[in-house]
């Protein structure tokens, strides 16, 4: 899983191979992957949605977007001729599922792995 790999480097700085090195324990492996940032690589592909989470850093950068937006929106209002009509800037755009996604920060709805399952899956014996 090249993603796994991926993430493992980003947020841990670790190798994979360091599982048959002798390195990496099963157990430690194990929980490293069961608690892999939810804006991870590996748990956007475990999770089906492919790209990353509305979180709600996000959500306060949109928020600051459109106050900034209506910032400049109001002063051109302000500093044009009398009777001219500039149009109100558009709203940053949000997902569908942004409330709910931001109600229920830190609460994850992935499936954690057992060592058994990663066992199988890496083909190890350890």
């Amino acid at each position: 899983m090249p993603t796994l790999e991926a993430d493992f480097h980003r947020f841990y700085h670790l190798d994979l191979v360091d599982l048959w090195r002798g390195r990496l324990t099963w157990r430690k492996l194990e929980n490293l992957v069961n608690n892999l940032p939810r804006e991870s690589a590996t748990v956007r592909e475990v999770s089906g949605t492919g790209q990353a989470e509305w979180t709600k850093q996000v959500d306060l950068l949109a928020h600051a977007v459109d106050a900034l937006n209506d910032l400049v929106w109001v002063t051109v209002q302000v500093n044009s001729t009398k009777g001219s009509q500039n149009k109100r800037p558009e709203r940053y755009p949000r997902p569908q599922q942004a409330k709910a996604l931001i109600t229920s920060a830190g609460k994850s709805a992935r499936q954690h792995a057992t060592i058994q399952e990663m066992k199988q899956f890496f083909g190890g014996r350890r």
